[in-house]
C-alpha cells in the first residue's frame, strides 16, 4: 500500500551460474540476494512484506539469507516469521532447476521440493518474511497460505 507493493517475492533464487567452488556460489548467490533485497526499498510500501523462499540444507543455508537482508538493508528490513513453503498457494507452480526442465533428469510437478520433508524436516523450503521497521503486523502469511494453518510458526525462525 501507500505508493508501493504490499508483497515482494522471489521463490528458489540462484544465480544458476554453474560455479564449483561452493564458497564462489555462496558469495555469488549472496550478490544476488543482497540487490534483491536493496531493490526492495525501493517499492515495498510502508507496511508491505517481502517473503523469500530457499531450500534448507547445504549450500542454501550457508546463503544466510537473513544476515544478507538485514545488511542489505541496513536493518530496515525485519524478520517478522518464517514458514513452510507450500506450492498448493501457487497454483499452476512447478518448480524448475535454473536449467529448466530435461527430459529423463528433472522430475514432474513439485516432486523436487514436495518430496523434501513437508512438515519441516531436512531439506524443506522456508518461506522467510520480512517486514520494514515498525511496520505493524499484517496477515499476508495467512492470504498466501490459504490452505495451510495459522498456527503460529515462529519455531521456524533462526
Amino acid at each position: 500500500g501507500e505508493g508501493g507493493f504490499d508483497v515482494i517475492a522471489f521463490h528458489f533464487p540462484h544465480v544458476g551460474l554453474g560455479i564449483k567452488d561452493q564458497d564462489e556460489n555462496v558469495r555469488a548467490n549472496q550478490k544476488l540476494l543482497g540487490g534483491f533485497f536493496r531493490s526492495c526499498m525501493d517499492v515495498l510500501g510502508s507496511q508491505g512484506e517481502v517473503h523469500v523462499t530457499v531450500k534448507t540444507g547445504k549450500p542454501y543455508d550457508l546463503w544466510k539469507v537473513c544476515a544478507v537482508a538485514k545488511e542489505a538493508t541496513e536493518g530496515e528490513l525485519e524478520l517478522k516469521t518464517a514458514f513452510h513453503f507450500d506450492p498448493s498457494d501457487f497454483p499452476p507452480y512447478e518448480h524448475r532447476r535454473t536449467l529448466g526442465f530435461q527430459e529423463g533428469f528433472s522430475k514432474e510437478g513439485n516432486e523436487e521440493i514436495s518430496g523434501r520433508g513437508k512438515q519441516g524436516g531436512a531439506g524443506a523450503p522456508r518461506t522467510y518474511c520480512w517486514r520494514r521497521k515498525g511496520a505493524k503486523a499484517s496477515s499476508a502469511k495467512r492470504q498466501l497460505r490459504k490452505g495451510g494453518t495459522d498456527g503460529d510458526d515462529d519455531d521456524l525462525l533462526d
